[in-house]
């Protein structure tokens, strides 16, 4: 455990010592006159489809929904969770080639071959990216460098869910001091990992609530490098805003003010099936009464020796019936619908007719 603590800070100076030279406060991005921003999601969201990567939800501008994403019902566990030494590992190494960087690329090699992505220790000096590098090649470097960025990072992730607090708390405060020494602006909280004693936790300090990254049930693996993702896009969002817009949001009291996530920020496959709603009617006096009748069955009795006015030719139609072997109806046929709930005599013999075929 030692060494893996070790290594872990041992990652993130290699990291820092990448990041010289870039720049710290990238320009807000420009919206030309006239344009609109949605704000309003798809009622039919469904997983990203690992042959098309772009299927994959971008959501770091919108803290509910995002949060929602990485298993959270309050929005403060998702800001925590940005200050956590796994996310400022990689958001140190992702800062040196995230400019201009799509995650499509990066996705489709992960989807082709992550094997060749999981055990890189510096995939900057695998692929190295110098001034002599070709332009067209500079993007295909960038997209093997966040494959291994976002695989670490998961790893990250599961590894502060089983390091003890001790060793949290050691890669912790290595992190946060090279992170410091990169974004000098930014004044990092205390925070409590999970296990810490209650004797030892410092007060006006955040609790660290671990994120599910998935993937969840219909979900491909992908998804949960997505979700790191969007994590690291929305520290690159925060950033683009007022400097008064992140002090408010991870500021000691912007990170343990509470904002719980509605229902309806989650993605649509991530919701909880609803419950169908059984709504009683009242029955009318005639409906009980109808009930309250007894189960009968009534039969109809064809009596063909009867002689009637409107029969005087039967016997002879049925004579030629026989011969053109035409089908003759039975004498006994059961009534399809009860007589007693019959509201007319009309209804009764149109009952008997469709019977014979009358």
């Amino acid at each position: 455990m030692v060494y893996l603590v070790r290594v872990e800070i041992y990652m993130i100076a290699s990291a820092v010592l990448r990041f010289k030279g870039l720049r710290l406060n990238p320009k807000r991005p420009v919206i030309k006159k006239g344009a609109t921003r949605s704000a309003a999601y798809s009622s039919l969201e469904t997983p990203g489809r690992p042959s098309k990567p772009s299927t994959f939800i971008n959501i770091e501008s919108n803290e509910q929904k995002r949060g929602a994403y990485i298993g959270y019902n309050d929005v403060v566990h998702a800001r925590v969770l940005l200050l956590t030494w796994p996310v400022m590992k990689a958001l140190l190494a992702f800062e040196t080639i995230a400019t201009n960087l799509s995650k499509n690329k990066s996705f489709k090699l992960l989807h082709d071959a992550a094997y060749l992505f999981q055990d890189i220790v510096d995939p900057a000096k695998t692929w190295a990216i110098t001034d002599d590098t070709p332009k067209d090649q500079i993007t295909q470097m960038k997209s093997r460098h966040l494959a291994c960025y976002l695989l670490a990072m998961k790893r990250d992730i599961g590894r502060m869910a089983t390091f003890t607090w001790q060793n949290n708390t050691t890669v912790q405060a290595a992190c946060a001091k090279m992170f410091i020494g990169v974004f000098p602006d930014i004044v990092l909280p205390p925070l409590t990992f999970p296990n810490t004693p209650p004797s030892l936790v410092r007060s006006g300090s955040a609790t660290v609530v671990l994120p599910r990254l998935g993937p969840y049930a219909q979900e491909d693996a992908l998804e949960s490098l997505n979700r790191c993702w969007n994590i690291l896009r929305y520290f690159r969002y925060c950033r683009q805003l007022s400097p008064e817009v992140w002090q408010s949001r991870f500021s000691l009291l912007g990170i343990t003010t509470s904002i719980q996530i509605n229902e309806s920020h989650v993605p649509t496959w991530m919701q909880k099936p609803q419950e169908a709603i059984s709504i009683e009617v009242g029955k009318t006096v005639e409906v009980r009464e109808a009930d309250a009748l007894p189960d009968r069955v009534f039969s109809v009795l064809w009596d063909r020796r009867t002689n009637m006015d409107e029969n005087e030719d039967l016997a002879e139609v049925l004579v030629k019936a026989k011969k053109s072997k035409t089908r003759i109806p039975s004498d006994q046929q059961v009534l399809s619908g009860d007589p007693r709930l019959m509201n007319s005599a009309a209804s009764l013999k149109d009952s008997v007719r469709r019977l014979y075929n009358c």
